[in-house]
């Protein structure tokens, strides 16, 4: 009778070990929902980097492009051609994340609802390098900031012969801009051992200057799409058949190159490796 009486008190302390064990799991597995930030992100090379660094979102944005897996199911929050101002309110967040260049389509509409705005900075692959560490500090995901900037360390190159290279950003409507070395793909492109043409000054993108594009004739030209990358194709493909682009080697030559998204961006994201090599290969090319 005492063994099944210790037999008895043995079960019911383990199951009450057991049972508050995971009483109490769950409880600091809320408390520690509870306490993570609630942070929106507005583009998705910030969703990118938010899922590598691990740091939970509440939003994402609304795109066509294809969101990190742990984002997939999450409430989408529009973009910076229609952000979705009720949509972030009605998520309650504590911080909304936006690329600096895209913050006049939010500042206004997020400071009426009292909103914290954090402009990331993400016009050239050093910037992105920065913003990342910041995260990390921010977020307490030092190590992960700096295993993801180690991911994007590009190599040296010395080019023996600089390619001429004019970068346009192509518009919906038709029109288009020059992009300089300032840009992201521009910067890409003189790592990669090229030469940014028909544009300069200190802003990422200039209005087009067909004088000086014709002046200095590039060799190769790589189209960007701001928005709607079919529409924008479609657009500059008859640009380029217009007027003095006849005349310009990179489009006697058919060195004309269509960056697609996500490899090709205005502004920097995790991709840059890959776009430093497709950017080697276009430009191995056209120096032959």
């Amino acid at each position: 009778m005492k063994k099944q009486k210790r037999i008895i008190t043995i079960l019911v302390s383990l199951i009450v070990v057991c049972f508050g064990g995971a009483i109490g799991t769950h409880i600091y597995q809320r408390n520690i929902k509870a306490n993570q930030p609630r942070v929106i992100v507005t583009t998705v090379a910030l969703a990118e980097v938010f899922a590598k660094l691990k740091i939970p979102v509440v939003g994402v944005p609304t795109t066509n492009q294809k969101l990190p897996n742990v984002d997939q199911n999450l409430p989408r929050v529009g973009n910076h051609i229609a952000p979705n101002i009720e949509r972030i309110v009605s998520l309650k967040p504590k911080t909304v994340f936006v690329d600096d260049a895209l913050v006049g389509d939010y500042q206004g509409k997020l400071n009426e609802e009292h909103i914290d705005l954090k402009p990331v900075n993400f016009t050239k692959l050093a910037n992105l390098q920065q913003a990342i560490t910041q995260l990390g500090t921010m977020y307490h995901r030092e190590k992960a900031a700096e295993k993801l900037n180690a991911t994007l360390v590009l190599p040296a190159e010395k080019a023996t012969r600089q390619i001429k290279v004019l970068v346009l950003m192509g518009m919906p409507g038709g029109s288009y801009m020059v992009g300089t070395n300032q840009s992201y793909i521009g910067d890409l492109v003189e790592r990669a051992g090229g030469k940014v043409v028909g544009g300069n000054g200190n802003s990422p993108f200039v209005s087009p200057n067909m004088e000086m594009i014709n002046q200095e004739n590039p060799e190769m030209i790589i189209v960007l799409a701001h928005a709607m990358p079919q529409n924008v194709k479609k657009a500059m493909q008859a640009q380029l058949r217009k007027g003095t682009w006849k005349n310009i080697q990179a489009v006697k030559q058919q060195q004309i190159h269509y960056g697609e998204l996500p490899t090709f961006a205005p502004t920097a994201n995790l991709h840059a490796p890959a776009a430093f090599a497709q950017l080697h290969t276009w430009m191995g090319a056209a120096s032959r």
